[in-house]
């Protein structure tokens, strides 16, 4: 694919199906949880924190105060929301590497805007290379950190380390879009790591096309050259035969 002369579309085709993924996924875990999981408490803690907000516009509290009461609702909305958190990560796992895997680097996001994730090069891609590369941007990992951070944390352990690694994985998606519209390849750091690269279904088609062509081309080539080789192998006999 020439990205020289497609950055633009081909940036905003990427980011357009990794939306429509991420919204079916959010709704595919929402509608999960809403049978599984109990979320009063957590509505609760929702309020709170818009009741705090409310108070902070209309100058009742300081912004000092405001920051440490919201740190604490934060971290008792993680606390609550955990097994939100668990089917998230289970349905973001299953959807964009099972599924991904087995339907050939193809997502529903990447069908409709016509993308395809293959191999960087031309090597069959495993489901770890799925893995690896779902880890650093649908939000997998950051399901991770989170689980493992309410679990082994206090509060106070919680609100110094956690905004930090939050921004640690915000920084390397920042990195991950500018290498995506800037290198030629289009490749950003989760494929850099994974070994897999983004094409256009057209650009494969076209390299298929190609490679049937030059197939054909050797195959011809072949059958004349067995023909060529008859041909020299009878003049032979012939000859001897006249000798």
């Amino acid at each position: 694919m020439n990205r020289k002369q497609d950055d633009k579309p081909y940036f905003f085709r990427r980011v357009v199906a990794y939306i429509i993924d991420i919204i079916f996924v959010t709704l595919l875990a929402t509608a999960i949880s809403m049978v599984f999981i109990d979320n009063t408490n957590y509505q609760k803690t929702t309020e709170e924190l818009r009741d705090l907000a409310r108070k902070y516009s209309e100058k009742e509290i300081t912004i000092e105060e405001f920051n440490e009461q919201s740190e604490t609702l934060n971290y008792y909305m993680a606390k609550e929301s955990v097994g939100t958190t668990i089917i998230n990560c289970g349905v973001a796992i299953i959807y964009y590497v099972v599924l991904c895997y087995y339907c050939h680097g193809i997502t529903l996001g990447k069908y409709i805007m016509k993308l395809r994730l293959v191999s960087a090069n031309d090597k069959e891609l495993n489901i770890g290379n799925y893995l690896i590369r779902a880890l650093f941007v649908d939000l997998i990992l950051s399901n991770i950190i989170n689980i493992i951070c309410v679990y082994s944390m206090n509060e106070e352990t919680f609100k110094a380390i956690y905004p930090k690694l939050s921004s640690v994985l915000s920084i390397f998606l920042l990195a991950t879009i500018l290498f995506i519209m800037y290198r030629e390849d289009g490749r950003g750091l989760h494929d850099l790591m994974s070994n897999t690269k983004v094409i256009s279904f057209k650009a494969n088609k076209e390299k298929e096309i190609k490679d049937d062509i030059v197939d054909a081309k050797v195959i011809e080539e072949k059958k004349v050259e067995k023909k060529t080789t008859k041909k020299s192998s009878k003049n032979s006999k012939k000859k001897e035969v006249n000798k």
